[in-house]
C-alpha cells in the first residue's frame, strides 16, 4: 500500500513539472535545452524543490499544494533553478561567505524573473523587491550575483536585514548544491568523494555549453524582442565571457634586464672543487651576484573615475593591484609606476618608485573626477610623459574602466589592455588594438605577496 502511494505521488509530482516544462519553453523557445534537460527526482527530504545541476529534487506533497494555489508558482520555481544552472552559481562559492552567496544567487535569478514579459511567470513585484533592486541598482549595472553578494558582505546589511531578505527571495532548496554537499565529506571515503567531485566539474562543463548555446538563442531572439530580455542576455553574456589570471596577464609588461640576486644557474661545482683542489682555499668560479630577468620596471596604471564608475569599484581594483605589485617575483627593487586618475581629463599622476610609497598613496587615496568619459586624454598624456623622456621603457599600459567612454582610434606603441570587472562593463566599443581584460574579482585575490 505504501509503495503504491509512492507511485501515485511520483507521478503527480513529474506530472506537474513536466506541463510546467512545457509551459515554460511555449514561451521560451531559446531555453529549450536548458528547461529539458534534467530529470526529475522524488525527495521527500527537501521542502519544496531543488537542483544540484543534474536533477531536479521534488516534495510532491508541496509540489501539488503549490501547484494548486497557483501554478505560476510552480513556472516560476522551476525557472528558478534553471536559471542557477545557466549562471553555475552551484559551483562558485569559493571565497564567498555561503549565506550571502546563496541569497544573492536567488536575488540575481529572481530580478531576471520578475522582468520577463511571458504570463506562465507573471505575479505582481511585491513592493520590497521593487526596494531591494532599486537599492542594489544604484551601485551596480547588472544585477549578478557575485556584485550583490560582494554588497552583501558590506557592514551596509546587517544580520536582521540578511534574514529578512531571504524570506522574501526563498524559493527553492540549496542544500543539493556541490559546495553544501562537502559538509559530508568526514562521513564518505575518498574515493567517493573523487567520484562527485568529477561528476560537478562534467555537469558545470555541460551547463556551459546550454549556457552558450542560451547565449546565440538569445542573440537572434533579442532582435524582435527588444530590451525585454535585456537582464537575461546581460547575465548569460556575463558567465560565459571568459576571465583570465590577473597575476599571470601583468607579467607581459615585464623587460628582460639584471637584477641583483644570487644566479644558482652560473655556478659550475666542478670548477669550484677543482680550483679548492688545486689552490686550497681559492675556488675558481663562485656564484654571480646578478641574474638576467623578466620583470616589470616601468608601468602605467589609469583609473577610470567618470561618474559611470563605482568608487569602491575602483578602489578595490587599486588596492588589489598594487597588492601584486609588491610581488617580488614580478617587479623589480626600483621601479617606476605612474598611477593616473582621468574622466574627461587627467585629475591627478602619482608616481610611485617604492613599496613605502605605495602604501602610503593607498592610506590616503581619494578618488578624483566623476566627471564624463574620455579616453583620449590619458593616452596623450601619457604620450608626452614619453616624449619628454619621463618614460623610457614603457612597455604596456593598464586602464580600469567599466567600458563607457570614448576611445582613441590610433594604436599606441606600447601594450594597451581595458581592464574590465566580470560583474560590471560594456566592451563594445574597444578598438581592435587594445586588449581586453575582463578579470573575476576574485582572481584579483589569488596568490598576493607582502614583499617587493
Amino acid at each position: 500500500m505504501e509503495s503504491q502511494v509512492k507511485i501515485k505521488l511520483k507521478e503527480i509530482g513529474e506530472k506537474i513539472l513536466s506541463g510546467s516544462a512545457n509551459e515554460l519553453y511555449l514561451s521560451m523557445h531559446f531555453l529549450e535545452y536548458a528547461i529539458h534537460g534534467m530529470p526529475y527526482v522524488m525527495n521527500m527530504t527537501t521542502f519544496y524543490i531543488g537542483t544540484d545541476g543534474q536533477s531536479i529534487y521534488y516534495n510532491p506533497r508541496f509540489l501539488a499544494q503549490r501547484y494548486e494555489y497557483n501554478r505560476v508558482l510552480v513556472n516560476r520555481g522551476y525557472m528558478h533553478m534553471v536559471l542557477h544552472g545557466l549562471f553555475r552559481h552551484m559551483y562558485h562559492l569559493e571565497g564567498r561567505d555561503e549565506r550571502c552567496w546563496n541569497l544573492a544567487c536567488d536575488i540575481a535569478v529572481e530580478s531576471v524573473i520578475d522582468t520577463l514579459p511571458y504570463r506562465s511567470l507573471a505575479l505582481m513585484v511585491p513592493d520590497k523587491r521593487e526596494e531591494v533592486y532599486s537599492r542594489l541598482a544604484k551601485e551596480l549595472k547588472v544585477l549578478s550575483a557575485e556584485g550583490i553578494c560582494r554588497l552583501l558582505m558590506d557592514e551596509k546589511y546587517t544580520e536582521n536585514d540578511i534574514t529578512e531578505l531571504e524570506t522574501v527571495f526563498l524559493v527553492d532548496d540549496h542544500s543539493f548544491w556541490n559546495y553544501s554537499r562537502e559538509k559530508e565529506k568526514n562521513d564518505r571515503k575518498e574515493e567517493q568523494r573523487q567520484d562527485k567531485k568529477r561528476d560537478d566539474v562534467q555537469q558545470e562543463a555541460h551547463w556551459k555549453k546550454t549556457s552558450w548555446r542560451v547565449e546565440a538563442e538569445l542573440a537572434a531572439y533579442a532582435k524582435n524582442a527588444g530590451d525585454a530580455l535585456g537582464g537575461l542576455e546581460k547575465l548569460v553574456k556575463i558567465r560565459n565571457t571568459e576571465t583570465v589570471d590577473y597575476r599571470s596577464f601583468l607579467k607581459r609588461f615585464a623587460v628582460l634586464k639584471e637584477d641583483m640576486q644570487v644566479d644558482p644557474d652560473s655556478f659550475d661545482y666542478g670548477f669550484y672543487t677543482y680550483g679548492l683542489k688545486l689552490y686550497g682555499n681559492m675556488p675558481l668560479i663562485e656564484e654571480l651576484e646578478y641574474k638576467e630577468v623578466h620583470k616589470i620596471e616601468e608601468f602605467v596604471i589609469v583609473v577610470d573615475t567618470s561618474g559611470s564608475c563605482s568608487a569602491d569599484l575602483i578602489k578595490r581594483f587599486l588596492k588589489e593591484t598594487c597588492s601584486i605589485l609588491k610581488n617580488t617575483e614580478s617587479f623589480f627593487k626600483k621601479v617606476n609606476i605612474h598611477i593616473i586618475q582621468a574622466d574627461l581629463e587627467v585629475r591627478e599622476d602619482r608616481l610611485i618608485h617604492s613599496p613605502e610609497e605605495l602604501d602610503r598613496y593607498m592610506e590616503d587615496y581619494q578618488v578624483k573626477g566623476f566627471g564624463g568619459t574620455d579616453f583620449r586624454p590619458a593616452f596623450s598624456y601619457v604620450d608626452h610623459l614619453i616624449k619628454e623622456g619621463i618614460l623610457i621603457n614603457l612597455k604596456g599600459l593598464l586602464y580600469f574602466t567599466d567600458g563607457y567612454g570614448i576611445y582613441p582610434e590610433k594604436r599606441t606603441a606600447y601594450e594597451t589592455a581595458f581592464v574590465f570587472m566580470l560583474e560590471d562593463y560594456n566592451d563594445r566599443n574597444v578598438p581592435p588594438w587594445a586588449v581586453k581584460l575582463i578579470v573575476d574579482e576574485r582572481e584579483l585575490y589569488k596568490g598576493q605577496g607582502n614583499g617587493w
